[in-house]
């Protein structure tokens, strides 16, 4: 039976903490460690694998890449500029969406970034789209992701996408308010505010 990993390395002591919402890392003591610069991988996987992993992020959070690694590529850009130079047979957003401005515009370029046969796989929480007047947006975009082949799971907050595929759906993006507030995991959200372009769904 493997090792489990949260009992593996030994856990430094965690003071109880507490701050008015949202709180911020900077003022907790200590500074909590998320492994950007402690983390360092057991090695169990190198040639075992025949698959080439690309990380991106928009700021710079790969401090150490063993020279090993060769099959791990990492890219600081901007996803809502950035073109990889091949379609992906995995794509996976891991509560990274709520950070991001046009939330559906980047769900359809990751759409159309798969292999035939290809998943798209991210945390969506509809609750932070918005249209232009401030109503929500949520149940409207649902139906329209539903309507353009996606799947939508609202209970788990989860968007997929199952092959490659040209979504075009119908909103014009008019900006963001990156003081929403935390969202469902406690996280600093965006709120996107979107402009249908078509009539009412059905």
């Amino acid at each position: 039976m493997s090792e489990d990993p949260r009992e593996k390395h030994a856990q430094p002591p965690r003071p109880s903490q507490q701050q008015a919402p949202p709180g911020l890392e900077s003022e907790m003591a200590p500074n909590p460690d998320q492994g950007e610069g402690s983390f360092e991988g057991s090695g169990e996987l190198r040639g075992k694998l025949d698959v080439e992993i690309v990380g991106v992020d928009l700021v710079e959070m790969f401090h150490r890449l063993d020279p090993a690694l060769s099959r791990l590529r990492v890219v600081e850009a901007s996803l809502s500029t950035w073109l990889p130079d091949r379609p992906f047979d995995l794509i996976t957003c891991v509560h990274g969406l709520h950070y991001v401005g046009d939330k559906l515009s980047l769900v359809s370029r990751a759409a159309y970034w798969l292999v035939e046969g290809g998943q798209f796989v991210a945390n969506l929480d509809l609750h932070n789209l918005k249209f232009a007047d401030g109503k929500p947006a949520g149940r409207r975009v649902a139906a329209d992701l539903r309507r353009s082949g996606l799947e939508y799971d609202r209970r788990r907050r989860r968007i997929i996408c199952r092959g490659r595929m040209i979504v075009n759906l119908p909103y014009v993006y008019m900006g963001a308010d990156d003081r929403a507030g935390p969202n469902d995991t406690g996280q600093p959200a965006v709120d996107s505010y979107y402009e249908a372009v078509v009539g009412p769904s059905r």
